[in-house]
């Protein structure tokens, strides 16, 4: 379907007024550009370890948005809320759930963006809206809707198939273990490097270093013979930061025998619990929850609770800023002679996240491995 795509500009103060006008509009999902300094919250929940160099300020953002063309509708504004949009309704609506308003009706886009640029007039009294600059556009939802998904496709990590829901096992995957992967908005189709050296990794782990041939890289033979360590290891898993779920999926298909899996997103738990079902029978298997690791103490607690003596492996395939606080306190959710497995580190953060880990006197750093630009340390918990 084309849609009508409009580009809005106006002072960055406007940008929550007209937010909310083109939410009450029942205008969805809009996209805002400004060089607002990020916020130093808004950089721990950004997938990024080194944040976007936005220039400096000028005071001007762009909003975009899409309509379809071939809408219409009904528009109620609250008599006692300032003249304020209150809802908005298709245009068979029952007339009677607007007695305490006065209606306003859209039968077509022009008149959606009328009453757009109406509202944003009227604002100018009270708000700093600057020069409102409009153009228009047209997007077939084809474009973006779907289009990333042309750019997954099925792809391996040594014997371990991962492909997404919509694509076919491929004729030739020679029986490899298939892991399918629907990320929806979590973050996680295991093609990353970084998720890669955390696969490489959890199979060594799980299996004793048994598979010699785990690692492309030879440079980690030095992991390989400490293989008698990890296989102590057990079946006991803690997934922090699961996106997707895909390792926590994949260290269940690789013999973990339970697994606990955290992220900070619900969505992404939401997302995780939908591929668990998609490649895991036995529900009880597994458990997930959301929340913040670092700051809930409550959380923690019932982590904790979920396997009191610690867990055989924990895993956090995040970022390095998140990995160093993390590395203080990860020691508490594991065994004695447990393995920590951390990855997602950018190679120029190296240092940094190994310090952390060596500052905790409970850990000592067994492996640290490469792949390009990107970095994966594995530890163990001392018998102390």
């Amino acid at each position: 379907m084309i849609w009508s795509k409009y580009t809005l500009k106006v002072n960055t103060d406007a940008v929550d007024f007209v937010s909310g006008v083109l939410d009450m509009l029942g205008v969805e999902g809009i996209e805002v550009e400004d060089k607002v300094p990020l916020t130093s919250e808004e950089l721990s929940k950004m997938y990024v370890d080194l944040p976007p160099d936005l220039g400096p300020d000028d005071g001007r953002a762009t909003v975009r948005f899409y309509v379809n063309p071939d809408m219409g509708g009904k528009c109620a504004y609250d008599k006692d809320n300032y003249g304020g949009i209150v809802r908005n309704s298709d245009s068979s609506a029952d007339d009677e759930a607007f007695d305490d308003v006065f209606n306003l009706t859209f039968e077509s886009e022009e008149d959606l963006i009328a009453e757009l640029l109406k509202q944003l007039e009227d604002a100018k009294e009270f708000l700093n809206v600057g020069e409102v600059v409009l153009e228009k556009g047209e997007s077939d939802d084809a474009d973006w809707k779907d289009k990333w998904k042309e750019y997954f496709k099925p792809f391996t990590v040594d014997d371990i198939l991962i492909k997404p829901t919509w694509e076919d096992v491929p004729v030739d995957f020679g029986g490899k273990t298939v892991v399918e992967i629907d990320p929806g908005m979590a973050f996680g189709t295991g093609k990353h490097e970084t998720t890669k050296l955390c696969i490489k990794n959890i199979k060594t782990a799980l299996s004793g270093g048994a598979d010699a041939g785990v690692f492309e890289n030879e440079a980690a033979s030095a992991f390989m013979q400490r293989a008698k360590i990890l296989g102590s290891a057990g079946k006991t898993l803690l997934d922090i930061g699961c996106g997707s779920g895909i390792l926590a999926i994949i260290s269940l298909l690789l013999g973990a025998e339970k697994i606990v899996a955290v992220d900070i997103d619900e969505y992404a738990v939401e997302n995780a619990k939908e591929n668990f079902a998609l490649n895991i029978k036995n529900a009880d298997s597994y458990e997930l929850f959301a929340g913040n690791l670092l700051e809930d103490e409550m959380l923690r607690r019932i982590i904790l609770g979920t396997q009191p003596e610690g867990y055989d492996i924990v895993v956090a395939n995040i970022l390095a800023d998140v990995i160093i606080p993390l590395s203080g306190i990860v020691s508490r959710f594991m065994k004695k002679g447990g393995i920590f497995i951390s990855s997602g580190i950018i190679n120029t953060k190296e240092d940094d996240v190994r310090a952390a880990i060596e500052r905790n006197r409970e850990l000592e750093i067994l492996e640290v491995s490469h792949m390009n630009d990107w970095v994966s340390i594995t530890a163990r918990r001392k018998d102390l």
